[in-house]
């Protein structure tokens, strides 16, 4: 991946704002594998990394990892949990 290759060559890779969008960028690409790797290899994640995951296991239906990923978020504040119960119950009202 261009994108991803050309942020590690001029140093952004270590960028929390770089990261997230890189994540999201690949989960729109249906990329889930690379997203998943470029979260595993943050230095530092913030909400937004960690919403982004959550939402990406909930929308592939994975809702064990799912909810294991809510369950490791270091903080969890309001907006996590908000985002996180709405993202689960969305996906079972689908099933």
């Amino acid at each position: 991946m261009c994108v991803l290759g050309f942020s590690v060559k001029v140093g952004f890779e270590h960028n929390l704002s770089v990261s997230n969008s890189l994540i999201t960028f690949n989960l729109r690409l249906n990329d889930t594998v690379s997203a998943r790797t470029i979260f595993d290899r943050m230095q530092s994640k913030d909400v937004v990394s960690w919403i982004a995951i959550l939402d990406m296991y909930v929308q592939l239906g994975e809702l064990v990892e799912a909810c294991r990923v809510l369950d490791e978020m270091p903080e969890r504040n309001e907006i996590c949990w908000r985002r996180g119960c709405e993202s689960l119950h969305s996906n079972c009202l689908l099933v």
